[in-house]
């Protein structure tokens, strides 16, 4: 697997970006953590797009409170490798906290993974401010030309809405989180919207968030492609459901390809096995495309080899000696090791490739 070549750079186009009904007025906490938006050319035409959707957090123990364990999940050198070595041209990522958690930390653990190209991010800070320890965050090596997030935090009802302290509201079954999302344009002209979100983990086996949440992402979405003629999405996220047969799948089927369980296209690893978790047991995160982008999408080879519908990398079903075979082109510092999907990481990352 072959270092990527930079394709130039992009000059910004002498259009305005004219914002979005949709898109919220970001206060200027907000702006800090926005880097570098603008009007830009458009996507590269017959270049392979890597997409990459991953909840990589690993847990850090930072303290004690009396019998209990302090924990956090942030991002650290583990995942970065494991990004590094996909060569991701978009990331969608959730938890997505770092130890220097400033726009120069974000900006220094982005870099290195796009290997030095330009990078363009956004986390919004609502997502922090209102989800607390769920923020979600889009990188990019291209310009994207809009952005936003859901205006209403996700899966919120009249009546469970603490306006007062919404993110202590144990009440709202998702008020904590929202749905982000930015906008390519495409050489046909085409709008390309890339959609990121982290669902609720069900509780007591209580699925009605998800099914809730689920369903304002698909309102969002088609209320944003409304605006536009033949629009394409990818969403990505850790979505926490056990297997295709969840009822907020069936939810996301209404709007998006999502397989029937045993059926493709699903990502998968080189074992053949779906599973997304970090114990490998449930298929908890997802990189779902509308029924237009499915014939973009491409092959995927990773040494010998090839993935169909997507790839989910799991660095502990390769030795040390393939990951250095395979992935030789990267500089060591960022190749991927076998102990990088270790028990502590949340869940695997999900690649999928298109061209347009």
């Amino acid at each position: 697997m072959q270092c990527r070549p930079w394709w130039g750079v992009y000059v910004f186009a002498s259009v305005a970006c004219a914002p979005s009904s949709l898109t919220e007025t970001l206060p200027a906490s907000e702006q800090a953590t926005t880097s570098n938006v603008g009007c830009s050319p458009l996507l590269p035409k017959d270049v392979p797009l890597r997409v990459v959707s991953a909840n990589l957090a690993t847990a850090v123990k930072t303290g004690s409170n009396g019998n209990r364990d302090i924990v956090v999940a942030r991002y650290d050198q583990h995942g970065q490798r494991i990004l590094a070595s996909l060569q991701p041209d978009i990331l969608l990522l959730q938890e997505c906290i770092f130890e220097n958690d400033t726009t120069q930390g974000l900006e220094a653990y982005f870099q290195p993974i796009f290997f030095n190209r330009p990078v363009f991010w956004y986390r919004p800070q609502l997502s922090r401010a209102v989800g607390g320890a769920h923020p979600d965050c889009i990188v990019s090596a291209y310009p994207f030309v809009e952005r936003g997030f859901s205006p209403n935090r996700m899966g919120k009802t009249a009546n469970q809405n603490n306006e007062a302290n919404p993110a202590n509201d144990e009440n709202n079954t998702h008020g904590r989180r929202n749905a982000i999302w930015v906008r390519f344009l495409l050489p046909s002209n085409r709008n390309l919207w890339v959609v990121t979100a982290h669902f609720s983990s069900p509780k007591d086996g209580n699925d009605t968030p998800q099914v809730l949440q689920a369903q304002a992402l698909v309102q969002g979405v088609e209320a944003l492609t409304s605006r536009g003629n033949d629009d394409l999405v990818i969403f990505g996220g850790d979505l926490n459901t056990i297997s295709a047969e969840s009822k907020a799948l069936r939810v996301l089927a209404n709007f998006f390809v999502v397989p029937a369980a045993g059926d493709e296209p699903v990502p998968m690893d080189r074992d053949r096995a779906t599973a997304t978790n970090t114990g490998r047991t449930t298929i908890s995160d997802w990189l779902l495309i509308t029924p237009p982008l499915v014939e973009h999408e491409q092959k995927f080879n990773v040494g010998n080899d090839t993935f169909d519908h997507g790839f989910i990398f799991d660095t502990r079903t390769y030795s040390p000696s393939e990951l250095t075979e395979i992935f030789a082109e990267i500089p060591e510092s960022l190749r991927a090791r076998e102990e990088d999907s270790r028990q502590a990481m949340t869940h695997m990352a999900l690649l999928r490739t298109f061209s347009f």
